[in-house]
């Protein structure tokens, strides 16, 4: 089999964008215990075509529990292509004939398009190849790896792309010797090798054979030393299950009708991610407390990446383990726990200067999106000798606004041993602004 040679040349640096379309789309592999997602998207974490562009069913997905074993088949649902992963299988692999493509008009020829991905859970299983026709290898070494694209295991002539979180991406061509990069920020590695063999496929001839493999950096990549990667994936998919803001949001108004301590107010509000909460109107403004409330109600439902959140910390299993759930817990300063139940966080527990608080979550809303959003739960708040000082009751109900789940009303009880008061927070004449998409 001839393959074509990518040379350091100006014509080939021409050739090599020309052959990867703007907007054209890849297959991307994830894996963590227990889990792996497959998308069709044209960077990984983008919007994803639905159904792998309706592909699902010809795609070949494969587990292992180490490279150069056998893989066993697995198959992901098609609602967000997720497959639950048998726990002594560590990478993940997935391959896709797409079909016969005509571009013929743009240049680039009639050829046979190939997809291939992988994950893997460590940086040693991502440095051997799992059979694939044309993968990606990774070998680490300190804080850099070195990058060889492989056809049936031997170094192959390709064209890469780097992926990194918040920087653009980066194009290289390998010709041999592999690509040394810093690992700081990988998300992923993508691949794309031309073999020039004319076939036909399905009654339709072609004259070259594109392929494209995909590598996403391992599971433990994000894992600070320290932790169980079983603990800190089990509270990242919890915490990714949450219902969150989108960025595509710029902001929420609409009006505040707020019960406190026997005064009643209406007003007009304006939440804006970035620069928070504003009344815009001349009338009476709620008290500091509800203002705080309704601050607190939009800013925790910001989405939020968890690997530079509470997953920037170690975390380990507590053994504390009781119907409530699994608990798992923060190496950091305000000693945190959390405890998780089928993918919801059903307990928060953080030590502030005064003591200590628990949040409980007693009962959640499934939305369609099949993430979750609290409904009923409580803080309760303890001294340092673990004295209940106060317990506050939140009940919340929602209304969805152009396809988003907004705040409808929150009911807050403040318990302490004074007595009880009663917070009524209603929101009215919803209205959402998107960010103009650039």
């Amino acid at each position: 089999m001839k393959t074509s040679t990518l040379k350091l040349t100006t014509a080939a640096l021409l050739l090599s964008a020309f052959l990867t379309p703007a907007q054209a789309h890849f297959l991307y592999a994830s894996v963590s215990p227990d889990k792996a997602t497959f998308e069709f998207a044209e960077s990984p974490g983008d919007d994803q075509l639905p159904d792998l562009a309706g592909k699902l069913s010809d795609t070949e997905f494969l587990a292992f529990p180490q490279p150069g074993s056998k893989g066993t088949k697995i198959s992901p649902h098609s609602l967000g292509h997720i497959a639950t992963v048998p726990v002594d299988r560590q990478v993940v692999a997935a391959n896709l004939l797409y079909g016969i493509l005509d571009r013929s008009e743009g240049g680039r020829g009639i050829f046979r398009l190939e997809y291939y991905a992988k994950a893997t859970q460590s940086w040693a299983q991502a440095a051997e190849p799992v059979g694939q026709s044309y993968e990606i290898l990774l070998k680490k070494s300190g804080d850099r790896i070195q990058i060889t694209p492989v056809v049936n295991r031997k170094p192959a002539n390709s064209e890469i792309v780097i992926y990194r979180r918040g920087q653009a991406d980066q194009t290289l061509l390998f010709t041999g010797t592999p690509l040394e990069i810093s690992t700081k920020d990988l998300v992923a590695v993508r691949g794309m090798h031309a073999i020039e063999k004319p076939g036909e496929l399905d009654g339709k001839k072609y004259e070259l054979i594109r392929q494209y493999a995909t590598i996403t950096a391992p599971a433990e990549a994000d894992v600070p030393a320290g932790g169980d990667i079983n603990a800190w994936y089990l509270l990242k998919h919890a915490y990714d299950a949450r219902e969150s803001f989108t960025d595509e949001i710029a902001n929420i108004s609409g009006t505040v009708i707020s019960e406190a301590s026997g005064k009643s107010t209406s007003t007009p509000f304006v939440y804006t991610f970035g620069n928070g909460l504003d009344f815009p109107g001349t009338g009476e403004l709620p008290n500091e407390d509800v203002q705080h409330q309704i601050e607190s109600i939009f800013s925790h439902r910001r989405g939020r990446n968890f690997v530079y959140g509470d997953g920037k910390n170690p975390i380990v299993f507590t053994g504390n383990n009781n119907a409530n759930g699994i608990q798992v817990a923060l190496q950091s300063d305000s000693q945190s726990t959390y405890r998780i139940k089928d993918n919801v966080i059903t307990e928060v527990r953080r030590s502030i200067p005064t003591g200590y608080f628990i949040i409980s979550v007693l009962d959640t809303l499934d939305t369609k999106f099949h993430s979750t959003l609290s409904q009923l739960f409580t803080v309760t708040y303890y001294d340092k000798a673990g004295q209940i000082k106060s317990v506050e009751t939140f009940q919340d109900t929602y209304t969805i606004v152009e396809g988003f789940y907004l705040p409808a009303q929150r009911i807050m009880t403040t318990t302490t041993p004074e007595g009880a008061q009663t917070v009524v927070i209603k929101f009215e004449d919803l209205k959402l602004t998107l960010r103009e998409r650039s």
